[in-house]
C-alpha cells in the first residue's frame, strides 16, 4: 500500500513539475519585459526608487523597487500600451507615457531623476523607439492598427507573414483558397523549407507536428500583435530551423468596445473569361463577415473578449474540355488510322525526293509501320 502510494505522489509531482516548465516556458514567449536603471543628474545610482509599470488599456499596475545598485524590472508584462511612474524622496516625481512592450522583448529603460520636491513632476511623452540592446534576433512586429488597416485576403492572419524580410510564399501555396480566413499559408523563410517553422499561440505551441502548419488560425480581430523572428532566435525556440511565429491575442479593456466587419464579391464584380464565359462570369456570391465585443467585468482586475466570423460563399467555375471523336470512345483504331496514314502521305508528297531521298525512304516507311 505504502509503496503505491509512493508511486502515486511520485507521478503527480512529475506532472506538477512539467506543468510549471510549461508555463514558464510559454510566459517568456507571451510576455514582455521593461528592465534598466534609476540615477540622479549626477549618473549615481539610487537605491529604493519606486517603480510603476501601469497598463493604460486595463490600468492595472505592477510595481518594482530599484536594489542596491539601482536597477529594476518587470519581467512579465502583456503586449500593449505602458506609463512608467517613478518616485524617490527628494526626488521630482518622473513620468514616461505611451511606452510599447512586445511579446517576447525586453525595453531598456533607464532613468534620471532632478532633484526637487516631490510635488513635481516631470512627464515625457511620445518616446522614439528604443534600441534592442539584450537581443540580437531579426524579427517583423505587426501591431493593432497594422492588422486593422492593412489589407488582407481573406481576412487571414497567416498572410502577414509575407511582410518580414526574407520570406517568401511556398510555390504549393499558391493555389489554395486564400478567402479561407482559417486556413494556414505556411512560408519559406531564408530559403528554408515550410516545415521548418515554429507557430506559437498566446505562450502555447500551435505547431501542426508533420507538416509544420498551423493548428489553430485565430481571427485578425482577435489578434492583439503577431511577432515573426526569421533568424538568431533565443534557444528556448531551438527546436526549429525556419523561424518563429508568435501571435498574441486581445483582453478586455475597462471600457466597452466593439468591432463589426463585412465583405462582400458579386459576380459584378468579376471579369468573364472570353473563351469559357461567352454569357457572362458565373453568379458568384462571396460573404465574409464577423465582429467582436469586448469590456469589464470586474474594473482594473478582471475582462473580457469575445469575437466571432463567419463565411457565406456560393461559387462556380468553368473550362474548357476537348471531346474524343465517337471511335476514339468505342476503341474503333481501325477507324482512327485512315486520317492519321491520309496526313502522313500529305506530308510524304510535299517532301522533295530528288534532294531528300534519303529522308523521305525513312519517312515513308516509318509511316507505313502500324500506328496504334
Amino acid at each position: 500500500m505504502k509503496a503505491a502510494i509512493y508511486h502515486l505522489q511520485t507521478i503527480i509531482g512529475l506532472l506538477l513539475l512539467l506543468m510549471c516548465a510549461g508555463l514558464s516556458h510559454a510566459q517568456t514567449e507571451v510576455t514582455g519585459a521593461i528592465a534598466g536603471t534609476v540615477k540622479d543628474s549626477s549618473g549615481a545610482m539610487l537605491t529604493d526608487a519606486s517603480v510603476a509599470a501601469t497598463n493604460i488599456a486595463t490600468q492595472v499596475t505592477d510595481q518594482a523597487t530599484t536594489n542596491t545598485v539601482g536597477l529594476y524590472r518587470f519581467p512579465s508584462l502583456l503586449p500593449g500600451t505602458y506609463s512608467i511612474t517613478v518616485t524617490k524622496d527628494g526626488f521630482e516625481k518622473y513620468i514616461i507615457e505611451d511606452l510599447r512592450v512586445e511579446a517576447g522583448t525586453v525595453v531598456p529603460l533607464d532613468i534620471k531623476l532632478t532633484i526637487g520636491a516631490a510635488t513635481s513632476t516631470v512627464t515625457v511623452t511620445g518616446q522614439a523607439p528604443l534600441l534592442q540592446t539584450d537581443s540580437v534576433d531579426v524579427s517583423e512586429t505587426i501591431d493593432t492598427k497594422q492588422i486593422a488597416y492593412l489589407p488582407t485576403f481573406g481576412n487571414n492572419i497567416t498572410r502577414f507573414g509575407l511582410l518580414a524580410p526574407g520570406v517568401s510564399m511556398a510555390s504549393g501555396q499558391l493555389d489554395l483558397h486564400p478567402e479561407n480566413a482559417g486556413e494556414d499559408f505556411n512560408v519559406n523563410i531564408n530559403g528554408g523549407q515550410t516545415n521548418n517553422n515554429a507557430h506559437i499561440l498566446d505562450g502555447v505551441n500551435n505547431t501542426e507536428a508533420i507538416q509544420g502548419l498551423t493548428l489553430l488560425v485565430p481571427t485578425n480581430a482577435s489578434v492583439q500583435e503577431v511577432k515573426i523572428t526569421t533568424s538568431n532566435y533565443d534557444a528556448e525556440y531551438g527546436s526549429v530551423s525556419g523561424g518563429v511565429f508568435q501571435i498574441t491575442t486581445k483582453s478586455g479593456t475597462n471600457k466597452f468596445h466593439g468591432s463589426a466587419f463585412e465583405y462582400y464579391r458579386t459576380a459584378g464584380f468579376f471579369a468573364a473569361d472570353h473563351f469559357s464565359q461567352p454569357n457572362g462570369a458565373p453568379g458568384n456570391v462571396w460573404n465574409q463577415f464577423g465582429g467582436s465585443v469586448a469590456g469589464p467585468i470586474l474594473k482594473d482586475k478582471l475582462f473580457f473578449f469575445s469575437d466571432y466570423q463567419g463565411m457565406r460563399n456560393n461559387l462556380s467555375t468553368s473550362s474548357l474540355y476537348t471531346s474524343p471523336i465517337a471511335p476514339f470512345r468505342t476503341g474503333d483504331s481501325v477507324r482512327l488510322r485512315p486520317p492519321i496514314r491520309s496526313m502522313t502521305r500529305l506530308l510524304a508528297i510535299l517532301m522533295e525526293p530528288d534532294e531528300r531521298s534519303f529522308q523521305t525512304t525513312s519517312f515513308r516507311q516509318i509511316a507505313s509501320a502500324p500506328l496504334l
